[in-house]
């Protein structure tokens, strides 16, 4: 029986490009979501091939690793620069909670200078621009190979 996974929560997997991501769990608990846009990209098999560990919800993810002072800087962050986008992109607020954790050790506290949250952030957007340049490569093929429009 395959393994499934909860539900809106987020899972840390292998991407093509030899490095780590942060996707969704899709509703059928079989499968993850590169991001919110359905009409940009297609829901991918978690598979065992992409080494999935399971992160749980932002929430869980931030408790466990004392991250609470990040989370708060983030979304302050994001308020003072009038930049909604963290509010309609869960899956983006994940991965630059994710960076951030990432590429600090704890007690964040004291990390979280506007400085780390843009490296943060930047980590974030790559991850963005990589898993759209993935799924751009993946509509040529099928409409090159099928010929769908």
């Amino acid at each position: 029986m395959k393994k499934t996974y909860t539900p809106g929560t987020f899972i840390e997997i292998d991407d093509l490009y030899g490095n780590r991501k942060i996707s969704m769990v899709a509703k059928d608990g079989i499968t993850f979501w590169d991001a919110v846009s359905v009409d940009s990209v297609t829901p991918i098999i978690i598979h065992p091939v992409f080494n999935p560990v399971e992160l749980g919800s932002l929430m869980d993810f931030v408790q466990k690793h004392k991250a609470e002072a990040v989370l708060a800087a983030v979304a302050a962050f994001f308020k003072r620069k009038l930049d909604d986008s963290l509010e309609s992109d869960p899956i983006y607020l994940m991965r630059i909670i994710w960076a951030f954790v990432s590429i600090k050790n704890p007690p964040y506290e004291s990390d979280v200078s506007d400085s780390n949250i843009e490296d943060a952030i930047a980590m974030a957007q790559e991850q963005n621009r990589n898993v759209m340049e993935l799924h751009e490569f993946t509509v040529q093929f099928v409409n090159k190979e099928w010929g769908a429009a």
